[in-house]
């Protein structure tokens, strides 16, 4: 993704991400002084330096993905998790680090927090394409969430595909198909479907 070439705006930008991982190194480090362990306050740094890292290459995916034509269904579900099963998966990972050393408690809130988070974001992924009415702007914007993505994988094979290639006209720049459309055709080709059934995989693997 290339570097806005407004200075101003990035320089804000970078400013505000710096501020928020300063703010939360320093409540961090006030942990040492309450008499927790030295080893396990080292723990949390790296767990949320890791994660926080994991989330902006999801980010990073999620905008670069949007000037690409093909995009994987698998690469699609690992941005979703980078993006935003990295962020859930950090907050209830940090909260178990900072009340036990106990690995197999801590792993189990990680795990939780990664599949949950993916569940999340799959539903917003599908609220975004819902047919009818709604503000966001996944499709404005030429994002290649996962049920685009599953989508445009259809459009691409072989035999009668006609919902499936709504959707490819309308990333490919067709002004006479609407947004109501591609709603209407994800629907129609399983897009919605599949993003549900990998979402109720993944909530089955929180649970």
């Amino acid at each position: 993704v290339p570097i806005p070439e407004d200075r101003r705006d990035l320089g804000q930008t970078l400013e505000t991400v710096c501020s928020l991982l300063m703010l939360c190194h320093k409540a961090i480090g006030r942990l040492s002084d309450s008499g927790m362990p030295p080893g396990r306050v080292l723990n949390l740094y790296k767990i949320i330096d890791k994660l926080g890292l994991d989330a902006l290459r999801g980010q990073n995916m999620d905008m670069a993905f949007e000037l690409q034509s093909d995009v994987p269904v698998e690469a699609a579900i690992n941005a979703s998790s980078l993006k935003s099963a990295s962020l859930v998966r950090c907050a209830a990972e940090l909260g178990a680090a900072a009340a036990t050393g106990d690995e197999d408690i801590i792993r189990l809130h990680a795990h939780f927090g990664w599949h949950f988070g993916l569940v999340l974001q799959l539903m917003n992924d599908i609220s975004a394409v819902w047919p009818g009415e709604s503000q966001k702007s996944d499709l404005r914007l030429k994002k290649k969430t996962l049920p685009i993505a599953f989508a445009l994988s259809l459009a691409e094979s072989n035999g009668d595909r006609q919902h499936s290639r709504v959707v490819k006209r309308y990333y490919e720049g067709d002004r006479s198909t609407s947004e109501d459309d591609v709603k209407l055709a994800l629907w129609r080709c399983g897009a919605i479907h599949y993003t549900w059934i990998v979402a109720a995989k993944a909530k089955a693997s929180a649970a």
